[in-house]
Formats: structure tokens, C-alpha cells, sequence
């Protein structure tokens, strides 16, 4: 079995040192790695909240800081809204990620979001129900196809990617997981989405530097 503790909240006011006590008391304690969720301002309990009083880290960077102070733990996000930037931007962070510490210790967590306040708060309003899945389901094929071939031409309804490049390009990608509260996300996280109606293309994976 798995176990992973959430750091979302302790890490956002935690600093270094006190980050470093709180990972060698989970090495210590067998836990398998850390996951962080990612939102601009919400609560333990899942309300939003503006005052800064309840504040939750920045996902990648935290995870950046854990990754140099851990060799063993995983690190993991429950889950990055793939809707307020372009998912390949996320996918190469993670690629990133992976290249420092080992693709076998990155999960990739994706979603389509969900909270109306922080949508509107960054100045966007939140899609529907359908065009977030449809768009998810399009993140999830771009990832897929430059994860396993390092490039990848895509003319998606929602997302568009044109001769792009994976850089850099770790030995082993990132695990892959979907978070949503829907049968459709069941479906997605394992496979089987009806086919897109897009065109993807795959070009061919770059050389490793380390080859």
C-alpha cells in the first residue's frame, strides 16, 4: 500500500527548515511521498477564501523544494488545473521534474477545475461541465503523445499544439493521473474516452542528451 501525505497547506507557510523536519519525519515514518493540490485560495474544507488566513503553496515549486531534500519520496499533485494555462506548459514542468529526480518518482495529476470564485477571480469564467471534459480529454492526449514520442502536432477543439517539441526529455515520463468527480473521468484515466475528434500527429522523439 501507498501513502501519501498532503503538504498543500503546511508548506505555504512552513519555510525551509521547518519543511525539512516535516519530510525526514515522513521518511522516517515510511510514508511512500507527497501530494499538493492546486488552487488560488481555498480552504482545508473546500470553501473560498481571499483573506490569505488559510493559504495553500504553489504546487511544482513545492514540489521542486521536496525533491531537494528527499531522495525516496514521491512526489505527486491532486490535482493541477490544466484550464488557466496551456497543459504543455504544465507537461514540461513535470518533465523538468522528472529529469532531476527520476520520471519513476513524478505523478503528473491533471483536472479540468472547478471552482467558480477562482475562475472568476482570475478573470475567466468557469466552462461548462462538457467543455471542461472535452478539454481535459484533449490535455490527456497531448501529454500521452509527448510523453511517448517527445513531440507532437495537435489541432484540438480546445487545444492546439504545432510541431511541439517535449524539452527536456527525461528517460522515464511522469505517471499520469486524472482527479474529477464524474464516471467521464473514470473513463479518461483509463483509456477509454471515445475516440477524439482531432487531429494528432506524433514526430519522433528527440535524442537524450545522456545517449
Amino acid at each position: 500500500m501507498k501513502v501519501f501525505v498532503e503538504l498543500t497547506h503546511f508548506a505555504a507557510t512552513a519555510g525551509r527548515s521547518a519543511l525539512r523536519d516535516r519530510i525526514a519525519a515522513l521518511e522516517d515514518a515510511g510514508a511512500t511521498g507527497v501530494a499538493v493540490f492546486d488552487h488560488v485560495f481555498l480552504t482545508r474544507d473546500g470553501r473560498p477564501r481571499r483573506d490569505g488566513a488559510d493559504p495553500g503553496c504553489e504546487p511544482m515549486t513545492t514540489l521542486a523544494a521536496v525533491a531537494g531534500l528527499s531522495d525516496r519520496l514521491e512526489l505527486q499533485t491532486v490535482v493541477m488545473n490544466t484550464a488557466w494555462i496551456h497543459p504543455a506548459l504544465l507537461l514540461r514542468q513535470f518533465s523538468q521534474l522528472a529529469v532531476l529526480v527520476g520520471g519513476e518518482r513524478v505523478t503528473a495529476g491533471l483536472g479540468a477545475g472547478w471552482s467558480t470564485e477562482e475562475f472568476a477571480a482570475l478573470g475567466l469564467e468557469l466552462p461548462p461541465f462538457r467543455t471542461r471534459m472535452d478539454r481535459l480529454e484533449e490535455v490527456l492526449q497531448l501529454a500521452r503523445t509527448l510523453y511517448d514520442h517527445g513531440a507532437v502536432t495537435l489541432e484540438g477543439t480546445h487545444i492546439v499544439a504545432r510541431d511541439l517539441p517535449l524539452s527536456p526529455v527525461p528517460e522515464q515520463p511522469p505517471a499520469l493521473l486524472v482527479g474529477g468527480g464524474s464516471d467521464r473521468v473514470l473513463l479518461l484515466q483509463r483509456g477509454q474516452a471515445p475516440p477524439p475528434q482531432r487531429d494528432v500527429v506524433a514526430t519522433r522523439r528527440p535524442a537524450s542528451s545522456s545517449t
